[in-house]
């Protein structure tokens, strides 16, 4: 069975039985053929998204995470209030999007006005 030549590679380090138990998952349910397989083909899936944006973008998984992971999201606050701003998407993050055929991101993610306070 393919549970038996997983049970050294699923057997959780010391510190995670605490946590599994917390989340309500026993240690045993790790060596479970079904949760071994599941596992397995979201891996494969991960793969093959990894493959097909690889092949659509034409350039490697690296180079792409090495442009797209420059795209960050800053929180300002001032008297006018909070706002969620990303920053500018640059020339090749926009090529990667565009190749992909995604929209790029908005601008801003979230505004917030002050809010007001009731003086006694």
């Amino acid at each position: 069975m393919l549970a038996d030549h997983m049970t050294a590679e699923t057997q959780a380090p010391r510190t995670e039985p605490m946590t599994l138990a917390q989340m309500g998952v026993r240690l045993q349910d790790y060596r479970k053929e079904e949760r071994i397989r599941a596992h397995i083909i979201l891996c494969w899936l991960a793969l093959l998204l990894i493959r097909i944006i690889e092949n659509q973008s034409g350039d490697t998984w690296r180079n792409l995470c090495n442009k797209l992971q420059r795209m960050h999201v800053g929180t300002f606050s001032g008297p006018a209030g909070t706002v969620l701003q990303r920053t500018e998407t640059t020339a090749p993050q926009r090529a990667i999007l565009t190749a992909l055929q995604l929209k790029e991101p908005p601008r801003f993610l979230h505004l917030q006005a002050p809010t007001s306070r009731k003086t006694a």
